[in-house]
């Protein structure tokens, strides 16, 4: 029940927030180490551990590594859009029956 109530109350201070302030509001480890430590399993404490330690190498240094290249010694936006180009348009796959028949040929 302790950890519903803390979530209800951190979702009811991020919705008084700006996106941005919730964006970047941080964790603090230490003090969910120390109450998580009484009553977790030992399995739970290095699932925990685990999670922290996964978290750690997803920042924005490894997303702009992945989104950037440098080009002439400055930092470049690689450009890689979805691509989202049709092999063939709709009236293309409609068969010449079918064509005739919607525009009433």
């Amino acid at each position: 029940m302790a950890a519903a109530r803390e979530y209800r109350e951190a979702i009811a201070r991020f919705a008084e927030m700006r996106n941005i302030d919730v964006w970047y509001t941080r964790l603090d480890v230490a003090a969910i180490l120390k109450q998580l430590g009484a009553s977790a399993s030992r399995k739970q404490m290095k699932r925990f551990q685990t999670d922290v330690a996964k978290v750690h190498t997803k920042d924005s240094m490894r997303a702009l590594a992945k989104l950037c290249r440098t080009v002439d010694g400055e930092l470049r936006i690689v450009g890689n859009p979805p691509s989202s180009r049709r092999s063939r348009t709709y009236s293309q796959m409609l068969s010449r029956t079918t064509w005739r028949t919607l525009c009433g040929a």
